[in-house]
């Protein structure tokens, strides 16, 4: 109806540096939904609906949706503070109007019992304003503009199904704009990544991986869109976007069941991901050599995953068009002779089987009759390269081949060498002008040292050769055993740790317990972590070595020598996630910098007083998971801690941390940053600054 105004009630946006209240997001927006929802003049949607829309229209390049008025946006955020009864909530809500705000509001410290109240007042009012105010005209641009900035600022909290969301929602109404779809593949692959190994795998491990692999296959819908917008400046870009990033999430989610005959569900999942991402990449590259865009540089790129290219798949279970793919991959190469070698890979790889299938036996059968000179010419490369020393006329075979090498432009890499290599052999067999009187390379005597339960230590190499004998005995890795009880000499190879203590006693670790070590030898186990713990960082300060702990429950230790006694930080003292790492450095006042990561970083300053009492404070969070290199909210990888000194800062006391920043959403490798993260603890600012490295 041309009279009623449409109204977007978007996840409100938690601004806690944990996830404990993640779920609040939804349910403040349903409290908001049902006040608006009374009034008879508004139609509330939630952001998610939109999404089903979205693939039908956006994602399939349907043209930008036409409505008679501008929708309503309303939007909130809210933040944790304090635990237990003593927990209070700080909110903002706001309503928008084509980028204009008509109603802001905000309430610090509520109770959270006094929260539904103040939504529906706020909602209420909220009514009036959209009663007041009207309509405008339908902006398809403004509004997608205005969708995807809310999903950047969800990607940037690492909220990514609701981030995704908007993305397509902004699509939905502005299809042209290509570049989202860009944020959306990378949205995609994030959730790929959560859903097959990441924290939201269930236990129902099918299901989360039918999710998983639903949002690969929606990736390749977003990718099929952007290369439409494909010219030579962006080849490169868009090849990225194809390789392999998805591929390692989902051949682990493949390989955690038996590799060999996998449930019949994931097999179809992981043959439907690798044919359609096949299917795009080939197309995109005989695409891309259809245009003349092939210059040589991209032709190494995108050609060198003929041999290995989703390869993981070909098994008896496989994908039966693999071999269909190659042949095309290779109807292109056949045009770029410096990637020769590349072909002559592909074949061999098959050639060499002794088991081949009906597949690569027609594989072979095409490539030996290939209309494409190049192709064939690598048929006999192989053909020579692989065959007995003795075949009848090989030399003059290998010889002419060597001659026709030299004869393409721009060189073969590797090939000419082993040709090479080849006919010498040939020519010395032929000849028998050279023998060889070398003596063969000894063959050690090895001995397997295990203990009284035969639990191998390690393996003991004695070469027998001229005098003096030598013997190595390599340490051998082995992780701490509970079995083993105090006896030193058996799990002596498991220390990660090793602290000289004052008290004429040593400190010693492996990854999962301490131990304190007398003068006489006696071990005795003072603290064990659980199986999937482990000890991280070790400090020695004036009065207490302190110990992070990589653990779903938060710890860091603090041991004082003189007692043998351990004092706790954990989640009571409001120490926040130190899943993945936290690095401790000495402060003055015997103050401890803690700075951990999850996936987001936190700064905080541990210290005991001399009654014994902990405390801990917590100085700076960085909540944005994939923010821009140069904000200090990005999350961040802490490196090395160190003290600096400023000429227009003096006397202040100023830290710098090395930042490893994630390149990107679905790309889980990280990125040195020149910028280190600096703390002024004499201010409390943060800045990012280009610092001088500590000295060795």
């Amino acid at each position: 109806q041309e009279d009623v105004a449409v109204v977007a009630v978007s996840p409100f946006q938690s601004q806690d540096l944990l996830h404990t209240y993640d779920q609040l997001q939804s349910t403040y927006a349903s409290l908001v939904e049902n006040v608006l929802s009374s009034h008879p003049k508004i139609l509330p949607v939630e952001i998610e609906e939109a999404q089903n829309l979205s693939e039908e229209l956006s994602i399939s390049g349907g043209e930008s949706i036409a409505r008679s008025s501008l929708p309503y946006f309303v939007r909130g955020t809210y933040r944790n503070e304090g635990k237990g009864e003593d927990r209070r909530l700080n909110l903002t809500m706001e309503l928008a109007l084509g980028g204009e705000t008509l109603y802001s509001s905000s309430a610090e410290s509520l109770p959270p019992d006094e929260i539904p109240q103040y939504l529906e007042e706020a909602a209420r009012e909220i009514s009036r304003k959209i009663s007041e105010t009207g309509s405008l005209e339908f902006d398809p641009l403004r509004e997608a503009v205005e969708m995807a900035a809310r999903g950047e600022s969800f990607r940037r909290m690492g909220e990514y199904e609701k981030a995704l969301s908007f993305y397509e929602s902004a699509l939905l109404v502005k299809p042209e704009l290509k570049v989202y779809h860009r944020e959306a593949m990378g949205l995609c692959k994030v959730l790929v990544h959560e859903y097959l190994e990441g924290s939201k795998r269930t236990k129902d491990s099918i299901a989360s991986g039918q999710i998983g692999i639903g949002y690969a296959m929606r990736m390749f819908d977003h990718l099929e869109q952007y290369m439409r917008s494909i010219y030579p400046g962006n080849v490169q870009r868009i090849f990225t976007e194809i390789s392999n990033e998805m591929d390692n999430p989902v051949q682990r989610f493949q390989g955690s069941y038996d590799f060999a005959d996998p449930p019949l569900e994931v097999q179809e999942m992981v043959n439907d991901y690798v044919e359609r991402k096949q299917e795009i990449f080939v197309s995109f590259v005989e695409e891309v050599h259809s245009r003349g865009w092939m210059l040589p540089d991209i032709a190494s790129s995108l050609l060198s995953d003929l041999n290995s290219f989703s390869g993981f798949v070909h098994s008896p279970n496989g994908n039966p068009k693999y071999y269909d793919y190659q042949l095309r991959l290779l109807a292109v190469a056949a045009d770029h002779p410096r990637e020769l070698f590349r072909v002559v890979r592909a074949i061999r790889g098959v050639r060499q089987k002794n088991d081949r299938t009906p597949e690569e036996e027609k594989f072979l059968s095409e490539i030996e009759a290939s209309p494409y000179e190049n192709i064939r010419f690598a048929w006999d490369l192989v053909d020579s390269l692989d065959a007995p020393d003795d075949r009848q006329g090989l030399l003059e075979e290998l010889k002419n081949l060597r001659e026709r090498i030299n004869s393409i432009p721009g060189g073969t890499p590797n090939i000419p060498q082993e040709l090479d290599r080849k006919i010498a052999k040939v020519e010395s067999l032929e000849t028998s002008s050279q023998t060889t009187n070398l003596k063969p390379e000894p063959t050690p005597e090895v001995v397997v040292e295990r203990n009284e339960r035969g639990m191998r230590l390690a393996s003991i190499f004695t070469f027998h050769k001229e005098t003096p004998e030598v013997t190595f005995k390599p340490i051998r890795d082995l992780g701490p055993n509970p079995f083993w009880g105090n006896n030193f000499d058996e799990w002596k190879y498991g220390i990660s740790q090793w602290v000289k203590l004052d008290n004429g006693m040593d400190l010693v670790s492996t990854w999962h317990a301490l131990y304190a070590l007398d003068q006489n030898g006696d071990l005795d186990e003072i603290y064990r972590l659980s199986s999937t713990e482990r000890f991280r960082t070790f400090l020695i300060t004036n009065d207490y070595i302190w110990i992070g702990v990589i653990s779903s429950k938060p710890r860091v230790l603090a041991l004082n020598p003189k007692t043998m006694k351990f004092i706790v930080f954990d989640s009571e003292e409001g120490l926040p996630p130190t899943t993945e790492t936290v690095s401790l450095f000495a402060l003055s006042r015997g103050e401890v910098l803690a700075v951990g990561y999850f996936d987001r970083t936190w700064i905080g300053k541990l210290n005991v007083t001399e009654q014994g009492e902990k405390h801990f404070e917590l100085l700076h969070e960085a909540r944005n998971t994939h923010g821009p290199p140069d904000e200090v909210e990005t999350a961040f990888r802490p490196g090395n801690i160190w003290r600096f000194e400023s000429e227009d800062r003096p006397g202040e006391e100023l830290i710098a941390i090395h930042r490893a920043l994630s390149r990107s959403p679905g790309d889980n490798t990280e990125r040195s940053s020149p910028l280190a993260f600096v703390f002024n603890l004499s201010t409390g600012e943060a800045t990012l600054e280009k610092v001088p490295a500590p000295e060795s």
